[in-house]
């Protein structure tokens, strides 16, 4: 989404047209005026939808990884 230049608006419109399904409804469901900005939005999607959520791993499940024939280190 680099659209050099442009205003934050026109970024946050274009981006919302790229949005389906679960992503679409949560953005519609988002009260009027909560994004102020493109960060702002962005910022708030990444929050809500990021698979890089930190999730506590105990250590111990470190032990059952294992390489497989085919793989490379």
């Amino acid at each position: 989404m680099a659209v050099v230049g442009a205003a934050d608006s026109l970024k946050c419109k274009l981006l919302a047209g790229t949005l389906a399904d679960a992503t679409l409804r949560w953005y519609m469901n988002l009260l009027r005026f909560s994004i102020v900005s493109y960060q702002d939005m962005t910022r708030k999607l990444i929050q809500q939808f990021s698979a890089s959520r930190h999730k506590k791993v105990p250590a111990t499940n470190f032990f059952n990884v294992r390489q497989g024939h085919n793989e490379s280190l």
